[in-house]
């Protein structure tokens, strides 16, 4: 018996050693990649202080925390680290808070989510990537792992704020989860003046933003430049159609624009919208089949996804890209908690669900690591990489 046991957990040891050699090798493989131009702004802000322009106007258009972050990184390791290893840093910190903290899903959920964490294709390009997404999304897992346990304390608020100072898609998380709270539970009034005071702090740093002298170039098509033409029939069917192809191809792979597939990715996404669409009927049939949790993570993620389509609409957006990534982790929980509730029925079935995505993920790493030559910058039709390797 002591023999059996031995030999399970030997198994058991080699499995996580093997996926964590996956983890490093992809991403270390990656590392020295060409830096392209949102990655060269942030290396800009190294030469800013931010004492005198905590802001940096004139630098950059995005939120301070993050290079905030990134100085003193560079200060502490005195350049002789690769600065995107930072964000590799905040993966593994992601994975290890996931792994430790998300208990109020079953082990065979959280063991599948930390398996997408890892390998997924945007999560390795985002945890290589010298900018703010990763970070968004950590603070977003630190955040709603104290909303999904009702602990609305230091913590809770702390993340929010860190939240508010990291990218402009977390504030359609923080309206998102507010309108959570309103509608599906009861909360008390101090929660709703912290609420307000956050809200006030949003507008307070957006205020201060949009001085930044770059701030109306980056939104010239939006509704604070008094532009409301993109606002019609037409764009908003056009970002709902645009809303599949981020489900099933791009919180997969990370396609850009979603431009570029060939057949394998194509078979893929035809698979992922099958999943996707029976998960949607089970909800709809089965509510009562699901925990609070699991209605609050949908209803997040919905009221997220329809922010960001109108956050593209009127121009401050585009829907898509870098500015969703960081509710990748809300998409990632949906999609097991599907693949959870299969297994609840039929284990095998699940497990052939989780080696098809596992195995996609993997030839997909694995292609992108033979033909690094080839990835120039962040709008490559990264489609042709997997061509290369198993053809069109």
């Amino acid at each position: 018996m002591n023999w059996l046991q031995n030999k399970f957990l030997t198994k058991k040891v080699l499995t996580y050693i093997f996926f964590l050699f996956l983890f490093f090798y992809y991403r270390i493989i990656e590392i020295n990649r060409p830096l392209w131009g949102d990655e060269l702004i942030t290396l800009k802000t190294l030469n800013s202080n931010p004492l005198l322009n905590p802001f940096y106007a004139g630098v950059s258009t995005n939120l301070p925390l993050f290079y905030y972050l990134i100085k003193i990184y560079d200060l502490v390791t005195l350049n002789f680290v690769n600065l995107r290893s930072l964000n590799i840093l905040v993966a593994i910190a992601t994975i290890l808070f996931v792994f430790k903290k998300y208990n109020f899903i079953s082990n065979f959920q959280k063991a599948v989510l930390v398996l997408f964490l890892a390998l997924s294709p945007i999560q390795i390009y985002y945890s290589l990537e010298l900018r703010t997404y990763l970070l968004a999304q950590f603070l977003i897992i630190l955040n709603y792992y104290y909303l999904s346990n009702k602990e609305f304390k230091n913590w809770y608020w702390l993340s929010l704020i860190g939240l508010l100072l990291t990218h402009y898609a977390c504030y359609i998380y923080i309206l998102a989860s507010f309108l959570y709270l309103i509608i599906f539970r009861k909360i008390d009034k101090k929660t709703y003046v912290n609420f307000l005071l956050i809200a006030l702090a949003g507008i307070i740093i957006l205020f201060f933003v949009s001085k930044n002298p770059g701030f109306n170039d980056s939104t010239s098509n939006s509704i604070l430049a008094g532009v409301l033409a993109r606002i019609s029939t037409n764009n908003l069917v056009d970002n709902f159609l645009k809303l599949r192809e981020v489900l099933t191809i791009y919180y997969n792979f990370g396609l850009h624009y979603y431009r570029m597939e060939n057949s394998y990715l194509s078979i893929f996404k035809k698979f992922m919208q099958i999943l996707l669409l029976v998960y949607g009927f089970y909800i709809l049939f089965r509510t009562k089949k699901f925990s609070e949790f699991e209605i609050q993570t949908f209803f997040i993620f919905l009221l997220v996804m329809l922010g960001s389509i109108m956050t593209d609409l009127i121009g401050i957006m585009p829907f898509g890209g870098r500015h969703i990534f960081p509710f990748h982790f809300l998409y990632l929980i949906l999609l097991t908690n599907l693949i959870s509730k299969i297994s609840e029925i039929n284990k095998a079935v699940s497990y052939l669900i989780v080696a098809v995505i596992l195995s996609s993920y993997l030839i997909y790493n694995t292609c992108l690591s033979f033909n690094l030559k080839d990835f120039v910058g962040n709008n490559d039709p990264q489609g042709v990489l997997i061509s290369k390797c198993i053809g069109k």
